[in-house]
């Protein structure tokens, strides 16, 4: 079943593994070398399972210890079905109460079951497996939580269920339909908040007749190119370089300066700190745009000023803040990106120019309550806005689906020159992802919140080591 190679130079040594002996074996097959003809290879007959294999093999280090956990994990097909850890829901919440980490549950689910001998079992022919790497926590998740969403473009999370986020897998498994597309070992990333919390997840890619989705029923299932890798870290694709990202450029390229936004012009971003606005504060920077940041603490206002994200930066927790808004913008703001409502936009529209734009992204002071989205504007709030023509905005990035390439070109080569940063917030394992859900929504993040569920294959750290010494006026010719 396997054979041992000598001395090779390098301090490497490559263990050879018979094809289709389980998905593990297969995923290492595709990437382990192979050169027999000239290490004078002999074979290593070894009695017992694989599980008694890939111990022998990791005490000799001639196979990675987490190979090794992945290999003695794994089972036949005529044995008992692997079991894999989920976050699930428990129950759904009252749309007036705050989510914490009791709406969720840990517990073992059946995992996908192995492939043997190139045949199929449980699977299907546009069947990709993934093993779970990293998943995006996000505010907006908060209304699926409850037992209708209240958005007409997600839906509510089930009882029992796993919860479903973007997120982004290392191909264990590909069917045989989808061979061309994908290979053993790619970095692939479902954008659409669809893959779900688990430690090893399937996706069915079976066309569907809308020609704009060519895998899966709303699925959006993309390989990462490796070359990205170099610019910025995978999990950028799912934050600055990702949808994240996206909302923050088309909010500020097409709404904002289509609008009539020009340099000089002062743009108030609300949120400042978190995963969109971090970036809206680079991009209008960018443009040559005063940025005013709101942000909940003395912390995240030093955080702000020290990455050089705002001109400005204002705690709103501060008793001092509408003087020191009023001081600051002295009713010139000519766009302002809201991420918050409530009390906190009320006083910006104070402070909002004849004719200036609200771009609406999100309201998570009202997450927590029974109220129709978008909130309408009332008392004085309202009556400024009708005053001085403020136009609002409702501001949704699915609605540029056909220019997202165009915008991640532009983030990119935004970040290859430092003129962006993917800032993220981290927690390692699939069971914080409750705790990340607490961080988003109680403002504990900085930038993107972002859970760790399995390491990285180590050339992506290398490649994105390599990627700083490349010259940022370079990555313009290269993207």
């Amino acid at each position: 079943w396997m054979v041992r190679a000598g001395r090779v130079p390098g301090r490497r040594a490559f263990i050879l593994l018979q094809r289709s002996m389980c998905t593990v074996c297969s995923q290492l097959e595709n990437t382990i070398k192979e050169d027999p003809g000239k290490r004078g290879i002999a074979p290593l007959c070894i009695p017992g399972d694989l599980t008694a294999a890939a111990k022998i093999l990791a005490a000799a280090k001639l196979l990675p210890m987490c190979h090794a956990y992945h290999l003695s994990s794994c089972r036949s097909a005529t044995s008992t079905a692997r079991q894999m850890r989920a976050i699930v829901l428990d129950h759904h919440s009252d749309p007036n109460e705050p989510v914490d980490a009791s709406f969720f549950r840990t517990t073992m689910v059946a995992a996908p079951a192995p492939w043997i001998d190139g045949g199929l079992v449980g699977g299907a022919e546009y069947e990709l497996r993934l093993q779970t790497l990293a998943l995006s926590v996000d505010p907006y998740m908060r209304c699926r939580f409850n037992e209708v969403s209240g958005a007409h473009y997600v839906s509510s999370f089930k009882v029992g269920e796993p919860i479903t986020s973007a997120g982004i897998g290392r191909v264990v498994n590909v069917g045989p339909a989808l061979e061309g597309q994908f290979a053993v070992g790619d970095l692939v990333v479902e954008g659409s908040m669809h893959f779900p919390w688990v430690e090893e997840a399937t996706f069915d890619l079976t066309p569907r007749r809308n020609p704009t989705r060519a895998a899966g029923s709303g699925l959006m299932v993309h390989k990462i190119p490796p070359a990205l890798c170099c610019i910025t870290a995978p999990t950028g694709i799912l934050g600055a370089v990702g949808q994240t990202g996206l909302t923050a450029f088309f909010g500020i390229e097409r709404l904002a300066f289509r609008h009539g936004l020009t340099r000089g012009d002062v743009v108030v971003v609300s949120s400042a700190a978190g995963a969109v606005g971090s970036v809206a504060c680079a991009l209008a920077r960018r443009k040559g745009c005063i940025v005013i940041g709101l942000c909940g603490s003395e912390e995240k206002v030093a955080w702000l000023m020290e990455e050089n994200l705002c001109d400005t930066a204002l705690n709103y927790k501060d008793a001092r803040f509408a003087e020191m808004l009023g001081t600051t913008c002295n009713s010139k703001v000519a766009v302002y990106w809201d991420n918050v409502g409530g009390v906190i936009s009320d006083l910006v529209i104070e402070q909002m120019a004849q004719d200036s734009l609200i771009v609406l992204c999100g309201q998570i002071s009202t997450y927590d309550t029974d109220t129709e989205y978008p909130p309408p504007l009332r008392g004085t709030a309202a009556a400024t806005a009708a005053s001085r023509n403020i136009h609002r905005h409702r501001h949704l990035v699915l609605d540029y689906q056909d220019e997202f390439m165009t915008g991640i070109n532009e983030l990119l080569l935004a970040v290859a020159e430092g003129q962006v940063k993917p800032f993220e917030t981290t927690l390692i394992g699939l069971e914080t992802a409750p705790e990340a859900f607490e961080h988003v929504m109680s403002g504990r993040n900085r930038g993107k919140q972002i859970v760790l569920v399995s390491e990285f294959p180590k050339w992506v750290t290398w490649a994105h080591a390599c990627g700083k010494f490349v010259p940022s006026w370079l990555w313009r010719y290269v993207i």
